[in-house]
């Protein structure tokens, strides 16, 4: 029937807080991972074996922080974010059909939500009105329900951060004898 399927990728809500996080790392304390990975893959200090085409890649202005308030507000922005840039962070089906998958999607594909959820459309692909409704509906939901606080209080039971287990592994290593 009239069903729309969202897939979301929702990436760490929250910054790293270890104590164990290196000097020299401690920008990673100051906004999300995905954030600052945004930044170093915008700024080609960093690729991702997904980004088809480096020199067209766009950053994406989502942050999970937003996603992982408990702000409505928030969390709406943070769904808009991801549909005006997906990468590889949202999907979308409409019935069987992928519409939406990564940064390899057609604009006409928001017309086909429209149809599917029975929306009035302008006729305009890409029809902001659509994408509004659709982060309107799913942000509802999952500010509703109690999902993303439990997935962020999971989230936050690593308190080690990578820094954190190399600090650890490299001891353990000192400890053993260097075996």
């Amino acid at each position: 029937g009239n069903i729309v399927t969202v897939e979301i990728k929702p990436k760490a809500g929250y910054k790293a807080f270890s104590p164990l996080v290196a000097p020299d790392h401690k920008i990673k304390l100051t906004a999300s991972r995905f954030a600052l990975l945004q930044k170093l893959i915008g700024e080609k200090k960093l690729t991702r074996d997904w980004i088809v085409d480096p020199a067209a890649f766009r950053c994406s202005p989502y942050d999970p922080l937003d996603l992982f308030s408990g702000d409505r507000a928030r969390i709406i922005h943070s769904l808009q974010s991801l549909l005006s840039c997906p990468h590889n962070n949202l999907k979308i089906w409409a019935g069987k059909d992928l519409l939406l998958s990564g940064s390899d999607f057609d604009e006409s594909c928001w017309s086909v939500v429209a149809r599917t959820l029975l929306l009035p459309t302008d006729g305009a692909p890409g029809s902001t009105s659509v994408k509004h409704f659709l982060a309107e509906a799913v942000a509802t939901i999952l500010y509703e329900e109690s999902f993303l606080q439990t997935l962020l209080a999971l989230q936050k039971l690593d308190i080690l951060d990578a820094d954190g287990a190399i600090a650890i592994f490299k001891r353990l290593v000192t400890l053993c004898g260097g075996c």
